[in-house]
């Protein structure tokens, strides 16, 4: 028995001196080494340095891989689809003005040389929502939702969906049409119109009711089955008098193999995280949620970290199946302006621990020395010129896979520019 005892007593010794030596670690000043308290969501929420972030990433890294998809493997399930040849993703950027959607997603687009399926925003290239009679265009930052929708004010009012390129809209054959179910909204009709021939009406979407008591986001759909082909999408208010918000169109092609769908949400100058937002979050949430992002990312250099919150919150329960990304800010030759962008950062490298997110280190890769150096930055300090917009959204469609489809190639470390 003693002989068993002591045994025993002397395999976990020997167990805990492996464990001890597998846990240790070279630690930054300051960092307490491994063991610690695991992280709450509370805790997390407080500042972290990015070097605590990076050597707590490791850390977990070297425990089996804690978090399942901590850094660049946060969007595998994109990576997934973009590797395979019927790939298809859905790539949705929520971002101020500094970041630049549009330019960002133009970037993504050049340098993967993917061709576009279909567009789940109507803003970027070409796509376009139209309105006749009786029916305006919103503008962006309205409150409801951050960007502007079509409103129907009256019977006959309608919103259209076409193509700045094609007459015939976008060649498509997966639709839906989100909008906003309001104590006294109306009805609406929805048609479409194929090959630029007479619109006819889409199965049962004849008399669609967008009134309700709660305030929210809902969504009709629906495939032709017959394939992808030239299609405008009409939508018409019914009711006298009453008022259908039309948040979003949707024309994709399904058929379009190793593609990239397009989803903008942002880039208006002084956009911050309550704009993105919104006034009522069910609504955003459920917006989001038609649009089906399969990869987020999401770049501002606001300072409101409560809305920052709700906004996550709301990506996070109404994006289930999306990679999310937090884009950290590149550097600035101006003091208070990078006193403020490394408050950001931490904000962000935090949140990405937190939740399981990836979390691009901007800062690292583009520090002010190299935008100074490199001509990159405009003379206000804040915003990049274009050269340094197109360095920038280059680095970070490699570094999300977005431009070596064929071999994944995980970078642990990033060289400074």
């Amino acid at each position: 028995m003693k002989r068993r005892y002591l045994a025993g007593f002397g395999f976990l010794v020997l167990w805990t001196w492996l464990l001890s030596r597998a846990m240790a670690a070279p630690s930054p000043p300051g960092v307490v080494p491994f063991p610690f308290t695991p992280i709450t969501r509370d805790v997390a929420m407080s500042s972290l340095s990015d070097s605590n972030y990076i050597y707590m990433a490791k850390a977990f890294g070297a425990q089996g891989d804690v978090y399942g998809h901590l850094n660049r493997f946060s969007w595998q399930n994109t990576y997934d689809k973009i590797s395979t040849n019927h790939g298809q993703f859905n790539l949705m950027v929520l971002a101020d003005g500094r970041s630049g959607v549009a330019g960002f997603l133009q970037g993504v687009w050049t340098n993967t040389g993917l061709p576009i399926a279909g567009f789940v925003q109507n803003a970027f290239p070409a796509n376009w929502l139209q309105v006749g009679s009786n029916a305006l265009l919103t503008a962006n930052q309205n409150g409801l939702t951050y960007l502007g929708f079509a409103q129907i004010t009256n019977t006959g009012g309608f919103a259209l969906l076409g193509h700045n390129g094609n007459a015939n809209g976008n060649t498509a054959n997966v639709f839906s049409v989100a909008y906003h179910t309001s104590p006294g909204h109306g009805h609406f009709l929805v048609e479409t119109s194929i090959f630029g021939g007479t619109f006819t009406a889409v199965g049962s979407y004849t008399n669609v009711a967008a009134a309700s008591s709660t305030h929210d986001c809902l969504s009709v759909r629906w495939t032709n089955s017959a394939g992808a082909f030239p299609t405008r999408v009409r939508v018409t208010g019914l009711d006298s008098g009453k008022t259908n918000d039309i948040l979003n169109i949707v024309a994709i092609n399904t058929l379009v193999t190793n593609s990239i769908l397009v989803t903008p949400y942002g880039s208006v100058a002084s956009t911050t995280f309550a704009h993105l937002c919104g006034t009522n979050l069910t609504v955003t949430g459920h917006l989001f949620r038609d649009y089906n992002p399969d990869v987020v990312v999401v770049s501002s250099i606001d300072t409101n970290f409560a809305a920052a919150r709700a906004l996550f919150d709301t990506i996070q329960s109404n994006c289930t199946s999306a990679d999310i990304v937090l884009l950290g800010t590149y550097g600035s030759d101006d003091s208070t302006a990078q006193t403020i962008w490394d408050t950001v950062n931490e904000f962000y490298s935090t949140n990405a621990l937190a939740r399981d997110w990836g979390y691009f280190d901007g800062a690292t890769v583009f520090p002010s020395s190299a935008m100074v150096a490199r001509s990159w930055i405009n003379a206000d300090h804040i915003h990049p010129v274009t050269a340094g917009s197109v360095a920038h959204d280059k680095v970070v469609s490699d570094w999300l896979s977005f431009t070596n489809r064929g071999s994944f190639v995980a970078r642990a470390k990033f060289k400074p520019l």
